[in-house]
């Protein structure tokens, strides 16, 4: 019960987990009182052969399977579905799964089960794209690049805590070893490379936290899924803003862990806007700026529903796409703290009517 002891063992995961053998996983258990063993569905263990045929072609045997047990017995499992478990099951070399319907096994190298003792057909575990496998995240990390820190952020944040304030330690260990693999310097949610690209990040709109957790410009400011706005092509896209420094203090020792204070100190081009309630939904006007003359916005999302309560909000271009006519960028306010700064309420897209989305 020592929450000293507890945060000196927290930060530890990454080597307890990496450092395993293997992972005996309780997947399909409901809470810690299910245990490992389940009474199981032999259905799902059932794969036979269809023989086509025909008369203008060759005889084609067949394997006849449910192609998405892996998602329901695996990626959706309960377990699956816990914050702290995201990292467990990439950080651990082996894992050992009890399922509901049948046991399972993951590796670096691949994932069998009882229906496919020798190896899970290829596809099968990447029906659900929300959630990033392990020998996918082993396959990719010595290329680490910005669409799979986006698959990772979108599924650790659809993933549930009890406590929101684990929202960094359940994380940690994940993102120290992609630091340890790309040297790159790791600023609350995002890494510096490209780090105006990855302040674009859309949720749905939530209650604020009743404490600081985070700059508002870190998903890790709110307690709701985050879905990464990354770029499908880095060479059509121009980026407007530059961030030109980070100043952060941190509450621990090491930059992987919770903070006090952060901004960002960017060089960019402002404008301001009027929302107008029409019916259910919120429309934007731009009233002066020079980066969106041509363009108005299309849609915005905001942070947290409370945040249009003023009906002014300024807007900040960040990344373009060439010859697409497409601007994103994010919706600010001032802190009324010191001249010139601002606090993130949300993200906007050019082209048409804004309809901001409450949820």
């Amino acid at each position: 019960d020592s929450e000293e002891d507890w945060v000196k063992e927290s930060a530890t995961m990454r080597r307890v987990y990496s450092h395993s053998i293997m992972n005996i996983s309780a997947t399909g258990a409901a809470d810690s009182t299910i245990g490992l063993f389940l009474d199981q569905n032999g259905d799902y263990l059932r794969a036979f052969n269809v023989l086509l045929s025909g008369s203008k072609r060759k005889d084609l045997e067949c394997v006849c399977f449910d192609t998405n047990f892996w998602e329901k017995c695996i990626s959706n499992a309960p377990l699956s579905k816990r914050a702290w478990v995201c990292q467990e099951r990439l950080l651990s070399p082996r894992i050992l799964h009890f399922g509901a319907t049948q046991m399972s096994w993951e590796c670096m190298e691949l994932a069998s089960c009882e229906t496919f003792p020798e190896r899970v057909p290829e596809g099968i575990q990447g029906n659900n794209t929300s959630v990033i496998t392990k020998r996918d995240y082993f396959d990719r990390l010595p290329g680490f690049s910005e669409s799979m820190w986006a698959e990772l952020v979108q599924y650790y944040t659809s993933c549930a805590l009890t406590f929101p304030s684990d929202r960094y330690i359940a994380f940690a260990g994940l993102v120290e070893e992609i630091h340890f693999s790309t040297k790159d310097e790791y600023i609350v949610g995002f890494w510096r490379k490209g780090i105006e690209r990855q302040l674009l990040w859309q949720s749905s709109a939530t209650t604020k936290p009743t404490e600081y957790r985070a700059p508002s410009w870190s998903w890790l400011s709110i307690n709701s899924t985050v879905r990464p706005m990354v770029p499908y092509s880095n060479n059509l896209v121009e980026t407007i803003v530059k961030v030109l420094d980070v100043r952060m203090n941190y509450s621990g020792e090491g930059s992987f862990g919770p903070v006090t204070y952060g901004c960002l100190r960017c060089h960019g081009i402002l404008g301001s806007a009027v929302c107008q309630k029409i019916s259910d939904w919120w429309a934007i006007q731009t009233v002066h700026g020079r980066a969106l003359k041509s363009m108005p916005i299309s849609y915005g999302f905001l942070d947290h529903m409370t945040d249009l309560s003023e009906h002014k909000v300024t807007y900040l271009p960040v990344l373009k796409y060439e010859g697409m006519f497409s601007v994103l960028g994010l919706f600010l306010k001032p802190t009324h703290v010191k001249e010139e700064e601002y606090r993130r309420v949300g993200i906007w897209q050019t082209g048409g009517i804004v309809r901001i989305v409450l949820a």
